[in-house]
């Protein structure tokens, strides 16, 4: 990291690496305040430094402010929860929701739309992962598994490193060879942890992201994707149950006892119980389809958990106005992946924000305080400002 500093200060000045350094920080937040020495608020005191370094990194030289349409859009969704529910009666759950939001997500979309460098955050994030993976192993996750709110939080914690990881040394491939095999015994290390503790939607957002880089770095075309899409999807459903059995043999033989491949394997609800978490929410949307019921509303309803699901958080908290909305954003960052006028490193950026970010949110967690999520609907804003740029420029130069 020292090495990385110095190189930076010497070619750019320090600015910019404070801006990308701001990133990528805010990017792993959370398993950053895993290491700090606090009993209290340890999120809140590197959110605070990572908001520092942005001030001094960026001066606040925000590209574009159309992210601003979103963050009143979701704001009027705790004004409708206020309407319905009055001031007095605002839960903790609504209440924790709007502070992430306002401390997680909007600085989140604003942080996007600077001139920071993709390669250099994943680059920074790849140096932060070498002395967090002692910290990995050095956790007793044997004890640990009692509490699986934890458990949950340090599987999905450790994810960006490991998607990073694959995507620097695999397919970018920027470093030179004995920083790659450094990076790749690192990784080697994040996978053994995983194969044992990981949960499935983890493993799963490896996964697909692995296969967004591979369309990146095959320059694919969306159609030629669809179809790879659909021809996979036929084989996996012939094969899926068998190559579960075999991976998961295989890691025993080894003496690796594979939670989430137990789970899909021999639990008799394969969902965990998710199927009726979105039973339970399909029945508030369709009381409220148009606007819904306000942020929180699941909490709210059943006085405990969440959803488990960001595109059914959007219809019950929001409606189908909300829906759509998202929706179409969310559309437009998957589109950008594909997107040849974009450089390499944008589009592989926005496919690891996609899935560090939107991915996870399909089957845990909630998007309020997701700011790997709210980075890539900021992204998505500034690639499209971008490209209007590059249009108006190709448009007036052919004049």
């Amino acid at each position: 990291m020292l090495r990385l500093i110095k190189h930076e200060y010497k070619n750019h000045g320090i600015r910019p690496f404070m801006l990308d350094l701001s990133i990528a920080m805010f990017i792993v937040a959370n398993s950053l305040a895993w290491v700090l020495p606090l009993s209290s608020s340890p999120l809140v005191i590197v959110v605070l430094f990572v908001f520092l370094l942005f001030l001094f990194g960026s001066k606040l030289r925000i590209q574009s402010f159309k992210p601003m349409y979103i963050v009143v859009f979701s704001l009027l969704l705790f004004v409708e929860a206020f309407i319905r529910i009055g001031f007095s009666d605002f839960d903790e759950d609504t209440n924790k929701y709007l502070t992430e939001f306002v401390v997680l997500g909007i600085p989140s979309m604003f942080m996007a739309n600077t001139s920071f460098r993709p390669y250099k955050v994943l680059e920074i994030i790849c140096a932060l992962s070498v002395p967090f993976v002692f910290y990995v192993w050095g956790l007793n996750m044997i004890t640990s598994k009692i509490d699986y709110g934890y458990w949950m939080g340090i599987s999905y914690g450790i994810v960006k490193y490991i998607i990073v990881l694959f995507l620097v040394i695999f397919f970018i491939r920027k470093s030179n060879l004995a920083i790659r095999l450094l990076l790749l015994a690192v990784l080697f290390s994040y996978i053994l942890f995983y194969l044992e503790y990981a949960s499935r939607g983890a493993i799963l957002a490896v996964i697909i992201s692995i296969g967004l880089f591979y369309l990146v770095y095959k320059n694919y075309s969306i159609k030629k994707t669809v179809l790879l899409l659909l021809l996979l999807s036929v084989i996996l459903s012939i094969l899926f149950y068998g190559m579960l059995q075999t991976i998961y043999y295989f890691l025993q033989d080894q003496g690796i006892e594979s939670f989430a491949l137990h789970k899909m394997l021999f639990m008799d609800d394969i969902t965990n119980g998710r199927e009726n978490l979105s039973k339970n929410g399909i029945e508030i949307f369709m009381n409220s389809p148009i606007i819904g019921f306000g942020a929180g509303i699941y909490e709210r309803e059943y006085g405990r958990g969440y959803i488990h699901n960001c595109l059914i958080q959007f219809l019950d908290e929001g409606g189908i106005v909300y829906f759509v909305v998202m929706l179409v954003v969310i559309g437009k960052s998957f589109k950008y992946v594909f997107d040849r006028r974009l450089s390499n490193d944008e589009r592989y950026f926005m496919a690891f924000l996609i899935s560090g970010g939107f991915v996870q949110l399909l089957f845990s967690s909630y998007f309020w305080g997701a700011q790997c999520f709210w980075l890539m609907i900021g992204y998505a804003f500034f690639l499209s400002n971008k490209l209007k740029y590059i249009s108006h420029e190709n448009t007036t130069s052919s004049i």
